[in-house]
């Protein structure tokens, strides 16, 4: 029986791993483009082009020019105050901790696989615990983030909300999906409906 355990468990193991792994990358990318929301460029009062706003990246284009990209890292780069979407530090400051969770997740992968045929429950236990823990907390903030973009107003210049926060959102709901992949392994049990489960239909009429 522990053999056709650890047979499942592989096979759970590796749709976990790919759908953690593909959640956490949309999230990365989510995080890092520049089209959250997009705005209008002023030079005093004319509209001179259009902005591409992101959590970590602005992308500004000129009317009849071509796009220049701009890092926000280090206060290197201050946004124009009538560019601000609403909330929009809030929404960075939760995106960013649910990428850093989802790559957290991912991290723990690595010991995941590593007691993967270990008898010390404790240590697996452990693991497991980490990785649940992470993967929720990347799910939650990366939806969350999405969520609050999408229920706070905008002002005159703020054009739309973009693309970006569906990857964020998409990414975040993926690895929910991997967490309830990995927590039917928790409930599988081999000897149901066996003489070897005490609390099986079998035993209870032998």
């Amino acid at each position: 029986m522990r053999a056709e355990k650890q047979k499942t468990e592989m096979v759970v193991y590796i749709i976990t791993s790919l759908l953690t792994i593909a959640g956490t990358a949309l999230c990365l990318v989510g995080l890092l483009l520049p089209y959250w929301y997009t705005s209008i460029i002023l030079e005093g009062i004319v509209d001179v082009g259009t902005a591409n706003l992101g959590l970590w990246q602005d992308q500004y284009c000129a009317k009849n020019s071509s796009c220049q990209s701009t890092w926000m890292s280090a206060g290197s780069h201050a946004r124009p105050e009538y560019m601000e979407f609403p909330s929009w530090m809030v929404i960075q400051g939760i995106e960013t901790a649910g990428a850093v969770a989802a790559v957290l997740s991912v991290v723990s992968l690595a010991p995941f696989w590593a007691v993967f045929r270990s008898n010390n429950s404790f240590v697996r236990n452990t693991i497991y615990g980490i990785f649940f823990v992470t993967s929720l907390v990347a799910s939650f903030l990366s939806v969350i983030g999405c969520l609050v973009i999408a229920s706070v107003g905008s002002n005159a210049h703020i054009r739309k909300v973009d693309f970006a926060p569906f990857f964020s959102g998409i990414g975040g709901t993926v690895i929910f999906i991997a967490l309830g992949v990995a927590c039917t392994i928790c409930r599988y049990d081999p000897t149901y409906g066996t003489l070897e489960n005490p609390v099986s239909p079998k035993f209870s009429r032998a």
